[in-house]
């Protein structure tokens, strides 16, 4: 899949290569996939199992880690800010998320046209 965008999808979905576009065979897809899904899932289960854990909701951000530099390794919960329940509700926020915040709508998916930078510090 990261390849795909490249003209070189080993699966010859998104590709205009000859070549590739053959071992696109429609009728052997439908198991192909299933079976590519079943390892992702069996290798997540093995995962989960090694990080000691026994269901993805245990998860927590300090099993996560991500190369930040060369030679810096963080968890997920030293390089993201994670939200409290309620705390737009109650409008505890960074100021990271206020401009999001501020664009949002209940009523589209469409951001407002502007906030200005009063608004921003509101």
């Amino acid at each position: 899949a990261l390849r795909c965008n490249t003209n070189d999808c080993p699966a010859g979905v998104a590709t205009t290569d000859p070549s590739l576009v053959a071992g696109l065979v429609v009728t052997q897809k439908k198991q192909r996939v299933a079976n590519y899904h079943s390892e992702t899932v069996s290798s997540f289960a093995h995962m989960l199992g090694a990080m000691g854990l026994t269901h993805p909701n245990q998860l927590r951000p300090w099993h996560l880690m991500m190369r930040t530099g060369p030679s810096e390794i963080k968890h997920f919960g030293q390089v993201y800010y994670f939200l409290e329940d309620g705390d737009f509700l109650e409008g505890k926020m960074r100021d990271e998320y206020k401009w999001s915040y501020k664009l949002a709508s209940s009523d589209s998916f469409e951001a407002a046209a502007t906030v200005s930078q009063e608004e921003m510090r509101q």
